[in-house]
């Protein structure tokens, strides 16, 4: 407690994702079960930050340093027991013996005027396989994971929120707007490769196009907005919103449907709703 705004912390904490067993069909083994077991994969979170109240309590400002060290990391890597047979499809939890990531979150929320609050945060954060791990995937490819990045790990996002609040008697009517970014990602461990698999494959022999922009096997960035209107009167609220306002086509991640007919993708549409609570005392 640097005085009494303005406090730092910080955390060694230790989680685990238990172990078990993938299952699959090979149907050129006489035995068709197949069976590969995995383990238990085990992080250690390193965190330091600091939280603070600034100008007479009108702006909060937490920010944060973390690393993350995990062991048998677990990921998922899908492939074909037996080439060409669609039955014998396989989805194998694989162990990473060493990952690790290192990254920064900062956000604020900030009393402009009585009516008007602007909020926001990002965060930065970069992610590494370091042990040297191999993966067998679609196509009989067998890929090397060291050095790469994890999947479903963002490089860099960030938000800014806007709300005005209209105070009335008995109610508040309040318009806040969003602003979203989030950088692109690779979903799977066949995203993640897909440089090591852009020839021949070893099963049919099929070679596949892949632009640079690594399209569908890494998503594209993508900025979105959000607008969000209420009224609150003592235990009722009633909200309307509209999700991606501007009708942006985009991917939260890819290779989302994996059929016979190849990677079927679907854009994230508009959303208009609206909401009605109560509360009960």
């Amino acid at each position: 407690k640097l005085n009494n705004d303005i406090n730092f912390y910080g955390t060694i904490s230790k989680g685990y994702k238990a172990g078990g067993t993938s299952l699959g069909n090979n149907t050129n083994e006489g035995d068709a079960a197949f069976a590969v077991p995995f383990e238990e994969e085990t992080l250690w979170n390193y965190e330091a930050g600091i939280k603070g109240d600034f100008f007479d309590d009108r702006l909060r400002f937490n920010a944060s340093v973390y690393h993350l060290d995990w062991s048998d990391l677990q990921l998922e890597s899908f492939r074909f027991l037996t080439p060409g047979d669609l039955s014998s499809n396989f989805e194998q939890t694989i162990n990473i013996d060493d990952a690790e990531a290192d990254g920064i979150e900062m956000e604020f929320t900030a009393l402009i005027t009585e009516n008007f609050t602007l909020s926001g945060g990002m965060g930065y954060q970069d992610t590494e396989i370091t042990s040297n791990t191999t993966a067998e995937i679609t196509g009989g490819f067998v890929v090397q994971l060291q050095g790469l990045e994890i999947p479903k790990a963002p490089q860099f996002t960030s938000s800014l929120v806007g709300e005005y609040r209209w105070f009335l008697d008995n109610s508040d009517i309040w318009l806040r707007l969003e602003l979203i970014h989030r950088d692109g990602q690779y979903s799977d461990v066949e995203g993640l490769t897909n440089k090591q698999t852009r020839g021949p494959s070893p099963n049919s022999g099929i070679v596949r196009f892949v632009p640079d922009n690594e399209f569908p096997y890494l998503s594209p960035d993508y900025d979105i907005a959000n607008l969000r209107a209420g009224w609150d009167m003592d235990n009722w609220s009633i909200g309307v919103y509209v999700q991606n306002l501007t009708d942006k086509e985009y991917y939260t991640g890819t290779q989302e449907n994996f059929g016979i007919s190849g990677i079927r993708l679907r854009p994230h549409p508009r959303v208009i709703g609206a909401s009605i609570s109560y509360r009960f005392e």
